[in-house]
């Protein structure tokens, strides 16, 4: 029992270091504030969990249809803002207001393996304990909403990187079959008065082209409290 608990803490602790590292997108550009890039805590069991690989890509520019951001191997749509540009980096999908100066706002998504079979509130409750324990991050809200005809996880937090300056992340967590999909939107502090309207209609126009999973599969139990 201490043992799958300690498997379970571990995992969630690399899961939120994964993903305050993959937000913010690396190629930092000299004199830019706010592109220092974060220390991730450093464990030994969580190495070995990875992203989900990722799917054969079509280029970058072909996932931006009639100003939709259309990444493959999500099946999700969103909303893209007038002028902003798609990339890929490895099995993460973005969407850059400028890719060559990232905390000017942008959008990812990435694909996690759900290795502990969590249930939607599982993970949602997993995450608010990481967030609030982990000193890098400050916790705004973490909720359990109804977005694109199914529950969603919807999480509001700042993160500082060591020796950084303050980031603001706006996020989406669903489930799809043994995965879970995470949409964030990422930007530096001081520009979310700014940016942050676009994003929330962005979050909010998002399409999911397949049916999530269910909560926790047949037989499967959900070992977040245990």
């Amino acid at each position: 029992m201490q043992s799958k608990m300690l498997l379970g803490v571990l995992s969630a602790l690399f899961a939120m270091a994964l993903l305050f590292t993959l937000a913010v997108p690396k190629r930092p550009v000299p004199g830019e504030r706010g592109t220092t890039q974060p220390t991730a805590p450093t464990t030994g069991e969580p190495a070995r969990v990875a992203a989900v690989p990722p799917v054969a890509e079509p280029p970058a520019a072909e996932e931006l249809v009639a100003g939709t951001w259309q990444p493959a191997g999500f099946d999700v749509g969103l909303p893209a803002p007038e002028g902003w540009v798609p990339s890929r980096r490895r099995s993460r999908a973005y969407l850059h207001k400028d890719p060559t100066r990232p905390l000017q706002g942008n959008f990812s998504l990435i694909r996690l393996p759900n290795i502990y079979g969590r249930s939607l509130e599982g993970l949602l409750q997993e995450n608010r304990a990481e967030l609030e324990a982990n000193p890098q991050f400050e916790l705004e809200s973490i909720e359990m909403v109804e977005l694109a005809g199914a529950p969603r996880i919807r999480v509001d937090y700042i993160g500082t990187p060591s020796g950084g300056d303050p980031v603001r992340f706006a996020g989406l967590i669903w489930l799809r079959g043994s995965e879970q999909i995470v949409l964030t939107f990422t930007v530096d502090a001081d520009l979310w008065a700014e940016r942050g309207p676009d994003a929330e209609r962005c979050l909010q126009g998002l399409t999911v082209a397949s049916a999530p999973a269910a909560e926790v599969p047949a037989g499967t139990a959900d070992t977040t409290s245990h």
